[in-house]
């Protein structure tokens, strides 16, 4: 995913007219892996959101500089484990229609100003709600014409309880949409004293403008420039969109791994040696979860076409802290 500044990601809107991430396209590679109604590791180049590559766990595919280009036509099976959903209990978004999430877990980030990505909605607590049938619904809405104005939900552990060792997982199910950028990610605790990227970011899931294709990425640091953002993961390419049915996301976390799943199969699987060699490591430390759907930005902007409304829905989120 594209740059983002520090203050954004610790909850703070960026101001309106900030200047658009830095950083632009690079070549992406990961793994094929089709039939049987699996999912795919496509081979992506030149992705709007495309970074640094990582590559799946277990594969065949050799050893790379995750510097270079990707090659065509290089690809390989994902063999990895596949990895068990958390089955501790966070939430399960039970409660009547309209309600809040549960306070004591969850805090509302709201605002506007773009969001470090010249995102277009305002986040209001209003848009991240109980659906009264056991879902956190996230609606984002446009207006007439794909315009103004536009209004979306962000929730996140933050202040409330932060992740270590161990896996989280959520089930959800995704929007259809061109425009929107839905996640589960989690962002380091510490991104008020450090800031962005040094504080890392996990992105889990995002489905960005099209759900026949995920994406999995982990953010940090660059080795001596540690305000540059560098990322490594995968692109995952579905066989139906996520957006049919209901999907598990997990992130697995040990000392120096990160392992990334849906559906049990491994879309990403990352260490400080199978990563790209001026990503900084710092995805062991306590990480908060968010749940968000940004329009626009990273995204093409919402035309005439756009759904005036669309909903992601989340099951439940699990936690498991490492034994």
């Amino acid at each position: 995913m594209p740059e983002r500044s520090a203050g954004t990601r610790s909850g703070v809107p960026a101001r309106p007219g900030a200047a658009p991430p830095r950083g632009g396209p690079a070549r992406r590679r990961a793994l094929a892996r089709r039939g049987g109604g699996a999912i795919a590791l496509a081979l992506v180049a030149g992705l709007a959101l495309a970074g640094c590559s990582g590559y799946a766990a277990g594969s065949t595919v050799p050893a790379f500089d995750a510097g270079a280009s990707a090659s065509p036509g290089v690809t390989g099976t994902a063999s990895g484990t596949p990895t068990t959903p958390a089955r501790g209990s966070l939430d399960e978004f039970d409660g009547p229609a309209g309600s809040q999430p549960d306070a004591a877990r969850w805090t509302q980030q709201t605002g506007a100003g773009g969001w470090g990505n010249s995102e277009l909605q305002t986040y209001s607590d209003t848009n991240a709600v109980l659906d009264g049938h056991g879902h956190l619904a996230i609606t984002a809405t446009v207006g007439p014409g794909g315009g103004a104005p536009y209004e979306s939900g962000r929730i996140t552990t933050k202040g409330k309880q932060s992740f270590g060792y161990g896996t989280v997982s959520a089930r959800i199910k995704f929007p259809d949409g061109g425009s929107l950028l839905p996640s589960f990610w989690m962002l380091g605790s510490d991104v008020d004293t450090v800031g962005w990227p040094r504080c890392g970011e996990i992105d889990v899931v995002e489905a960005p403008i099209d759900t026949h294709r995920t994406t999995h990425y982990v953010h940090g640091p660059r080795v001596g420039s540690p305000d540059t953002n560098v990322q490594a993961g995968n692109v995952v390419i579905h066989d139906e969109p996520v957006s049919d049915a209901f999907h598990i996301y997990s992130v697995t976390r040990s000392p120096g791994h990160v392992v990334i799943s849906v559906d049990g199969v491994v879309a990403t699987d990352l260490t400080p040696d199978t990563s790209p060699a001026d990503l900084k490591w710092v995805f062991d430390g306590q990480f908060d979860i968010v749940l968000s759907m940004a329009i626009g930005g990273s995204t093409p902007a919402p035309t005439a076409s756009s759904p005036r409304t669309s909903t992601m829905l989340v099951d439940w989120i699990r936690s498991a802290p490492a034994s």
